[in-house]
């Protein structure tokens, strides 16, 4: 993969993205039918958000269950999608940055041989859509019966949180030194019943990711 030399534009690089994509953004991607450059920045946050919360309480994230909490309108035309969080369902506070001059320009990625199996499947196919679709899946009040039980449980312990958590927090500790800490500092702003519930909450996962035999802290 060759990297560019352009500076990250507009709000995508406040979002952190980086490439290659993981599986969980590449399966949000593929779900949603969209390329990434035609998702919108805040959604981008939600998505880092989710990331960020799902695995500093050793949950892995999906896209089903990261998609259980929005809604998706998309327009007839090809344009941007936008994900709309679903009231008294979305454990992430609403993401109101203003992004300025991300329509304006892009940069390009250059997958070279090395590079191909992080974008390309065995069969060549592309692991999510390079190019603007003008198709995008529309998703609304999903219920927990169309969930996996693994994505349930997902959304399950994430519905434990009763006060609605920073968005934008939560994204600022995206490769964190000490992400825990940083996270227990943006979680204590919106009070301290909810920091000692995701005290409570992380103690009790980690005795079942102990159980389950996964020993390491997550990568956040």
């Amino acid at each position: 993969m060759a990297e560019s030399n352009l500076p990250a534009k507009g709000g995508y690089g406040w979002v952190a993205t980086d490439l290659p994509l993981d599986d969980f953004t590449m399966g949000v991607l593929r779900v949603l039918n969209i390329a990434p450059t035609q998702l919108h920045p805040n959604s981008w946050a939600y998505m880092q958000a989710f990331r960020v919360l799902c695995q500093s309480l050793y949950l892995q994230p999906s896209p089903y269950a990261f998609l259980y909490f929005y809604d998706t309108r998309p327009y007839q035309r090809t344009t941007w999608l936008s994900l709309i969080s679903r009231p008294n369902i979305s454990r992430l506070d609403a993401f109101s940055q203003s992004f300025k001059h991300f329509k304006d320009g892009y940069f390009k990625v250059v997958v070279k041989e090395e590079g191909k199996p992080y974008f390309l499947n065995v069969d060549g196919s592309t692991k999510f859509p390079f190019s603007w679709t003008g198709t995008p899946s529309r998703y609304k009040d999903m219920g927990t019966n169309e969930l996996s039980v693994g994505d349930k449980e997902v959304v399950e312990t994430l519905m434990k949180f009763v006060d609605k958590l920073s968005t934008k927090g939560l994204v600022r500790v995206y490769n964190s030194v000490h992400p825990i800490i940083d996270i227990e500092g943006h979680i204590a702003q919106s009070g301290k019943k909810n920091l000692a519930f995701f005290q409570s909450l992380r103690k009790e996962m980690v005795v079942k990711a102990k159980a389950a035999g996964k020993t390491n802290v997550p990568n956040l």
